[in-house]
């Protein structure tokens, strides 16, 4: 655990909420009164993918496992 909040340290609070055995990662609270981005993608859900991304890579990078059945 401690491991995990140090990697995830610049997030926690703001982005992701580490547990034991799960990393909840937030939504924004702000939706751009549904504007558009790249695509057609919601500017909002684009920049909760680039968020999650963030997280995943550090998660990588710290050699942790994701089960697909989890996530």
């Amino acid at each position: 655990m401690r491991i995990i909040t140090k990697i995830l340290e610049r997030y926690i609070l703001y982005y992701a909420l580490p547990f034991l055995d799960n990393i909840l990662v937030k939504g924004l609270r702000i939706t751009y009164n549904g504007e558009e981005s790249l695509l057609g993608v919601r500017r909002y859900i684009l920049e909760y993918i680039i968020w999650l991304d963030r997280v995943l890579r550090d998660l990588e990078r710290a050699r942790y496992t994701i089960l697909g059945v989890k996530s």
